[in-house]
């Protein structure tokens, strides 16, 4: 799962991204108020748009770990059918294993239908059965072999057979280790967004602070979207006396 550049993310003690930490201390050494009101407001705006953009990671990844989830679960589901599967071929075949490989690469080539023919075909199909075949004399045990195999082998692998070609795909790849990569990374990502959320409320005091403390002479230098927002940071009581003093010259 790409993770792209979102992952550059956290590296200082603060859980802030680089970015936002150096432009919170450049804000916070800001020589005048207005300076300082212009650096927090931009710093707003870029903590704010960095945490639409984690939400926005952390939605896709998150769709992607129910994938990832989904396909463990398969893979469980499936494990205790296959097995099932070879239970019963420990009692038909002296090396189950090699019969449950020999299984695998027919499912592996072929379609389940076709794969179900050749099983049904006989216990030979998939290796050499329990007891001896020897001169056309049978043993009791490989009598018991093939009594098992149509009994017990073939409904098994009838019950496998549909996914398991999927199965042994999904097996080999790395889907655990996979899932707990990408559940670390929602974690941190998920502590980093908690992190700049509390930023910003302080950054919004500190901006505030500073709409708030100037004076006549720093309220003259600023532009016409300053000075809304500014204006819309005072508090009613002050903003209203700035109100009725501009309305009065």
């Amino acid at each position: 799962m790409d993770k792209t550049n979102d992952t550059e993310t956290v590296a200082n003690t603060s859980g802030l991204p680089k970015e936002i930490q150096a432009m919170q201390d450049r804000a916070r050494k800001a020589g005048d108020l207005v300076e300082r009101l212009r650096a927090f407001s931009t710093l707003i705006s870029a903590s704010n748009g960095l945490v639409t953009r984690i939400k926005r990671v952390t939605r896709e990844h998150e769709k992607n770990l129910k994938q990832v989830e989904a396909e463990i679960e398969f893979l469980a589901r499936h494990k205790a059918k296959e097995d099932a599967a070879f239970r019963a071929l420990r009692n038909t075949y002296g090396s189950p294993e090699k019969a449950l490989e020999t299984f695998n690469d027919l499912c592996r080539t072929y379609a389940p239908d076709y794969v179900m023919e050749v099983v049904k075909l006989g216990s030979y199909r998939l290796g050499a059965a329990i007891g001896m075949n020897l001169l056309g004399m049978r043993m009791a045990g490989r009598d018991e072999a093939d009594v098992n195999y149509e009994r017990a082998v073939v409904p098994a692998l009838g019950n496998i057979v549909e996914d398991q070609r999927a199965y042994l795909e999904l097996k080999d790849t790395s889907l655990q280790s996979e899932h707990e990569e990408v559940l670390k990374f929602v974690s941190t990502i998920a502590d980093q967004r908690l992190a700049l959320e509390a930023a910003v409320r302080e950054y919004e005091r500190e901006r505030k602070d500073a709409a708030v403390s100037m004076q006549p002479g720093d309220i003259s230098r600023l532009d016409s979207d300053e000075f809304k927002v500014r204006l819309a940071l005072l508090p009613q009581k002050q903003r209203d006396a700035e109100m009725a003093a501009l309305r009065d010259k």
